[in-house]
């Protein structure tokens, strides 16, 4: 199954990138503030990673041997780790958005993310 998962590559091509995530982590979205998309927090141009719950404006298409019903799992573990109360109701939309946005680029697109807009990056 395709999906995002956390890539050192193109970092720098904008000013305001970072990546605190491991390579290769499988990303989700996490709550956003108020600011715009080149705010100080970075929350509107960024995903985070399940396992760290760091953050990286770089994200690339993977193919992974990933059921939906394992990453909602992985999504819920996740969520309950960090302090939050998900639901399985939650976790199940989380996951059919990710995957819904992973379908729309090939295998190893390196994407960055601005607001709801997510679009390829050059090499």
């Amino acid at each position: 199954m395709k999906i995002l998962v956390a890539t050192k590559q193109t970092q720098g091509q904008r000013k305001n990138d970072f990546s605190w995530t491991d390579d290769g982590e499988i990303l989700c979205f996490g709550f956003e503030c108020d600011h715009s998309v080149d705010g100080p927090c970075g929350c509107r141009r960024s995903l985070n990673g399940l396992n760290t719950r760091k953050a990286t404006t770089t994200m690339m298409v993977a193919d992974l041997p990933l059921t939906k019903e394992a990453l909602q799992a992985l999504i819920f573990k996740s969520e309950a780790q960090a302090g939050w109360r998900p639901t399985e109701v939650d976790t199940a939309k989380h996951a059919e958005a990710l995957i819904d946005l992973a379908e729309s680029f090939p295998v190893g697109a390196v994407l960055e993310r601005r607001g709801e807009v997510f679009k390829r990056r050059k090499a």
